[in-house]
């Protein structure tokens, strides 16, 4: 086998190792950073448009019920609902 096929052989390898990592990441990270956005929209002022961008990035989690009671259930864990709401309305 000529080395040039090796070396594409093992470029492919560690495309498919790294396009499995970022998707990993990505499937893990986006759910889990529901809670402390929560956080950070009950405890700071935010702009109309960072509060705008938030509610649509996040929607999918709304999409489905089952989603939709665990993001309730992940989204008030880290909330203190005794202070006033930096962001009513």
């Amino acid at each position: 086998m000529p080395p040039t096929a090796d070396i594409t052989d093992r470029k492919r390898a560690g495309v498919a190792f790294w396009a499995t990592v970022i998707v990993v990441v990505v499937l893990v990270a986006y759910p889990l950073s529901f809670g402390p956005a929560c956080w950070l929209i009950w405890n700071v002022e935010l702009s109309q448009p960072v509060l705008n961008f938030l509610d649509a990035f996040y929607d999918p989690l709304e999409w489905s019920q089952t989603t939709f009671d665990w993001a309730d259930w992940y989204g008030h864990l880290l909330i203190d609902e005794t202070r006033p709401r930096a962001n009513a309305g």
